[in-house]
């Protein structure tokens, strides 16, 4: 009996800290010296989940957005910043800016496009040209769809970002991929951010 409890114990422990470690936002921008407590170097594109701090040295700008809700949060260092799971709070140093932005229905897409920005950015540090275009795994997107992507504003570049990442959404590889070159070649040090994750 005992035995029994202490093995559903140490289960439900162990599903505790594999809900706790979800990823619950992203880093959209990135501008300056900043990384996670404890773990290094902030990347682009990094999932970061609930109880992650980060750290931002002077004149550091991270964009961090909560995919599933649609809220980004900017925050300038210098200062310390805690991600939860709903917001970015300041530790130490200004408030972080928070605004609403295009929402993504499947959070997971961030990981996916990650790894195959990941070898694109990588080439182009090289000075390689990128692969042609996959044929999308699915059924093709309606040029509605396509259409209602490429109207959402763009004003930044982390707005640039969730645009690309809505085109691997729905499936429109050529336009995701148009979108990804086009960032990484106006921001190489995002592409040398992703080339390191490699």
């Amino acid at each position: 009996m005992i035995r029994t409890a202490l093995a559903a114990f140490v289960a439900l422990a162990a599903l505790a800290a594999g809900a706790a470690e979800q990823p619950v936002a992203f880093v959209a921008d990135l501008r300056g010296n900043a990384s996670i407590e404890g773990d290094g170097t902030l990347g682009f594109l990094a999932e970061l989940p609930a109880g992650t701090r980060l750290l931002l040295g002077s004149g550091a700008a991270v964009s961090v957005t909560f995919a599933a809700s649609g809220t980004e949060f900017t925050l300038v260092g210098p200062g310390e910043f805690t991600v939860s799971a709903r917001e970015v709070r300041a530790d130490r140093g200004a408030a972080p800016a928070r605004r609403a932005v295009l929402s993504l229905s499947d959070p997971a897409v961030v990981a996916r496009a990650a790894r195959g920005t990941t070898a694109t950015a990588s080439l182009r540090m090289r000075g390689l040209p990128p692969p042609p275009a996959a044929a999308p795994a699915g059924p093709a997107p309606s040029p509605e769809a396509v259409a209602r992507v490429r109207a959402a504003p763009a004003r930044t570049d982390s707005d640039r970002v969730r645009q690309a990442l809505r085109y691997e959404e729905i499936g429109a590889v050529p336009e995701a991929r148009a979108a990804w070159s086009s960032i990484l070649a106006e921001r190489p040090d995002l592409a040398a951010s992703l080339a390191q994750r490699r």
